[in-house]
Formats: C-alpha cells, structure tokens, sequence
C-alpha cells in the first residue's frame, strides 16, 4: 500500500515538474529549458525518494 502511495507521488512530482518545464520550453526557448530542466526534473525527483521511508526503498 505505501509503495503504491509513493509510486503515485513519485509521477505526480514528475508530471508537474514536466509541466513547469513545457511551461518554460513554449515561452522561454529551448536554451532556457534545458538549463531549467537539469535543475528541476531532478529536484521532483530527488524530493519525492528524500522523503520516501528508508524500509521502502529497501529490497525486500
């Protein structure tokens, strides 16, 4: 149950963080996307597994 929880979480941080970065790719250019999407796909990403319990991310 938890790991469907943070599985969801995990593609809703990473839905949005795509949206932001179509957001800054169709006004800012593609130079600006691409600085902005090495900082803000890893951050949904890294921010979503900091707060996942330890236990989860352990095989089992």
């Amino acid at each position: 149950m938890l790991k469907s929880i943070l599985f969801i979480l995990l593609l809703a941080a990473l839905a949005y963080a795509a949206w932001i970065e179509w957001s800054i790719l169709s006004s800012a250019g593609l130079l600006w996307g691409i600085f902005f999407g090495f900082f803000i796909v890893p951050f949904a990403l890294f921010a979503v597994l900091g707060f996942a319990p330890k236990k989860i991310m352990a095989r089992e």
